[in-house]
């Protein structure tokens, strides 16, 4: 919910009504959700699913990287470069950048990431392969002007990052 944009006061009003639909999906329909992990992810999606399309819940992450053979392409490469829009403590905790750092780390790769926000516990990522993070914005700016301008803030912050890469190779 916070990340989101829900204040405190929306987050227990979303976490009442999301454990009073449990309760009527266990109820009617035989199926908890309640502590089912990742059923409350993107929103409850995950335990709409569960519930109603008799689904079951695996990791975005894994998935799409087996499907797409990520570990074999990363192993063919001199450089990972990746992002994420706030790049914080949560991170460490399912966030795509997280998965594909692991693998990097597994395959002796370095990482790039690129986010929009960088907030405290994020030096945390470096143990789990993120070699370097790289906030986009110039300064301060409003998360309107942020996103608004997240093309061009990333094309500059990344020319000036690829510069830096040049210049290491010649030293």
């Amino acid at each position: 919910g916070p990340q989101k944009g829900a204040t405190p006061e929306m987050v227990k009003v979303l976490d009442r009504a999301l454990f009073q639909l449990s309760k009527i999906i266990k109820k009617d329909l035989g199926v908890s959700v309640l502590r089912c992990p990742g059923a409350g992810a993107a929103g409850g999606a995950g335990a709409g699913a569960l519930a109603f399309l008799n689904a079951r819940i695996t990791s975005g992450f894994n998935l799409i990287a087996e499907l797409t053979d990520l570990s074999k392409k990363i192993a063919h490469s001199d450089l990972v470069v990746t992002g994420e829009g706030k790049i914080d403590r949560q991170t460490l905790f399912g966030k795509v950048i997280f998965g594909v750092a692991e693998l990097a780390r597994k395959k002796q790769v370095p990482v790039l990431a690129f986010c929009g926000t960088l907030k405290p516990g994020a030096e945390k990522l470096h143990q789990s392969g993120i070699t370097a993070i790289f906030p986009i914005a110039p300064g301060p700016v409003s998360l309107d002007k942020s996103i608004k301008h997240a093309p061009a803030f990333l094309a500059q912050r990344a020319e000036e990052v690829f510069r830096l890469l040049k210049i290491n190779e010649k030293i």
